[in-house]
């Protein structure tokens, strides 16, 4: 028998092992690149054993974006994307990123070519149109066996604070 703690959550159905002692379970993991801690407890009628080990977990092509907090209408900034293949290929991807109703992406829309194990950075100029609100800029990269979504919410406001228009008193 077999007891599993997995991803913050705990799997308490027991799990029969095979003649070595093996057992091969299935994991839903969430989008996540980094290092997990899998920690199991195994008994039975007169034995029991427990063990646990870090595996690191990274998606074929890891896709980082990095974009302002806040942008003013007018203001002009760039999104960093940062793209890793570690497929255990050489790929192709069609990168399109899209600011939305309230940000305007120039060269939105860009093919890359990574061989195994490469990195490499992209920069898509942003600027504010005059909309004020919450941007959601929407990223898709796109290749064989590869489909990664991201975006990223920050602040359009005003270029200036709000005040009041008047003329002055005369005396």
């Amino acid at each position: 028998m077999l007891l599993l703690t997995a991803v913050r959550r705990r799997i308490n159905a027991p799990v029969a092992l095979d003649a070595k002692g093996s057992a091969t379970i299935p994991l839903q993991l969430p989008d996540f690149n980094g290092t997990l801690r899998l920690a199991a407890v195994a008994f039975g009628e007169q034995h029991y054993g427990a063990g646990e080990r870090e595996i690191i977990v990274q998606a074929p092509l890891v896709v980082e974006a990095s974009a302002p907090r806040a942008m003013a209408s007018g203001d002009s900034a760039e999104l960093a994307l940062d793209l890793d293949n570690l497929s255990g290929a050489d790929g192709s991807y069609e990168v399109m990123v899209d600011g939305g109703d309230y940000i305007d992406v120039a060269n939105g829309k860009r093919n890359v070519k990574l061989a195994d194990g490469d990195r490499t950075t992209l920069s898509f100029p942003l600027s504010a149109r005059q909309k004020f609100g919450i941007a959601k800029v929407q990223i898709a990269v796109r290749g064989k066996d590869v489909k990664v979504d991201r975006s990223i919410e920050f602040a359009v406001r005003p270029a200036y604070r709000a005040g009041r228009i008047g003329q002055a008193l005369k005396w």
